[in-house]
């Protein structure tokens, strides 16, 4: 749900707006010209203190220009937290055209930022990253010496990040695919549907899990009534690159639109998904979510469900990150709460509420006294299950 928030947005600034290049690989990052610090820590680009250990992954500072406040900023605060967590040695901070009361105000209706957050001055940031341009928001990847090694979109910033971070990064490829960027964002300009088309096949070809290529093709498919070709292309694509969880899931949320009554294709995919990653607990948690929260009741695979619950647990790995252990015993929990156990959905919602990070707490409570209040109601009626029904919703099913 996060991804579609920031995708949407992002997409109908594109199509409006006419395109000024941005920064990119390669290019000196200007210096930050701030008005006011409004949250965390002060961050300049300055050469890093020397580190009193070895670096195993290379320095680099994370800068998102937000612009003005869109959806699309809110919906990048969680991805940014998360982000943050994973690495929390790296520095990172969003630049918001506006400050004071109004963005404190439009930041307490989402997750408590963990990141630093800077007024722009007289948009002077603004106009050096990004000349002209209005497409907002915008990330950049800085290296120590303030050299630009990646600049994109934010919904691709933890892949680039992770490649930095896995010694997987390439300079030409991220010239190369920022080039591809710009032939896209002009291919949406003109409207020609051929030339989109073309231009997203190329940055896929280039890196087949790049989140706007995949989101663009897939919205252009399904727009013009061609949902059969999305389907058949995220289908290659899966062929040649199985390991790449969000292809599976971006599948999985077409064939949800989709017109399959008996939902045969869904579970199918579902199974395909299951073997393909069934050592890996993030993705087992991820489809967990996916089956209970997207899933119709007579859909669901209850069996594959329960195993997939299971597998996601028993994969963990040792010294897992407080947040990831929680959201899969909360996933196990509703799961055990989905098939009447309530008494281990309980126990196992009282785990994940102990680990679960302040922002997730309110709704796991919620989640927590449905399910204590839950023996007071029958588990189906008219053969239907009510008890996810009557659970909060979450966005746990992002497939991150």
């Amino acid at each position: 749900m996060m991804m579609k928030k920031i995708f949407s947005s992002l997409l109908l600034a594109v199509i409006a707006t006419p395109w000024l290049r941005a920064l990119g690989p390669g290019d000196q990052a200007p210096k930050l010209t701030i008005a006011q610090w409004q949250h965390g820590p002060e961050i300049t680009l300055q050469p890093p203190p020397p580190s009193p250990e070895p670096e195993t992954i290379p320095y680099y500072r994370v800068v998102v220009i937000w612009g003005s406040w869109t959806p699309a900023a809110a919906a990048s605060v969680d991805l940014l937290n998360r982000l943050k967590e994973k690495y929390p040695q790296r520095e990172i901070v969003a630049l918001a055209r506006k400050g004071g009361q109004g963005l404190q105000n439009e930041l307490a209706k989402g997750p408590a930022p963990r990141f630093s957050i800077a007024v722009d001055k007289e948009d002077k940031t603004v106009m050096a990253y990004m000349p002209g341009e209005n497409i907002f928001p915008k990330a950049f990847i800085i290296a120590a010496d303030r050299n630009i090694l990646w600049a994109g979109e934010v919904i691709d910033l933890p892949g680039a990040v992770a490649r930095i971070a896995t010694g997987k990064y390439r300079p030409d490829q991220a010239k190369k695919l920022y080039r591809y960027h710009l032939a896209l964002t002009t291919a949406l300009q003109s409207g020609n549907i051929s030339r989109i088309i073309r231009a997203g096949n190329d940055i896929l070809d280039e890196d087949p899990g790049d989140g706007f290529a995949l989101r663009t093709l897939m919205f252009i498919y399904e727009s013009n009534g061609r949902q059969d070709e999305a389907v058949a292309v995220l289908t290659r694509l899966i062929a040649r690159n199985p390991n790449l969880s969000q292809l599976h899931f971006l599948k999985l949320e077409l064939l949800l639109r989709g017109t399959d009554p008996t939902g045969k294709e869904v579970r199918r995919e579902l199974e395909a998904t299951y073997r393909q990653f069934k050592k890996d607990s993030a993705v087992l948690t991820a489809l967990t979510w996916f089956m209970l929260d997207r899933l119709p009741f007579r859909m669901t695979p209850v069996p594959l469900l329960s195993q997939c619950a299971n597998a996601a647990w028993q994969n963990l790995p040792d010294g897992a990150p407080a947040a990831e252990r929680a959201s899969c015993l909360a996933a196990m929990a509703r799961v055990e709460f989905f098939l009447g156990r309530t008494d281990i959905a309980i126990t196992t919602q009282k785990q994940a509420l102990a680990l679960m990070p302040e922002r997730d707490r309110a709704a796991a409570r919620a989640t927590l006294q449905v399910m204590t209040d839950a023996d007071r109601e029958p588990a189906v009626k008219n053969g239907v299950s009510v008890r996810n029904d009557a659970l909060p919703a979450t966005e746990e099913n992002s497939g991150k």
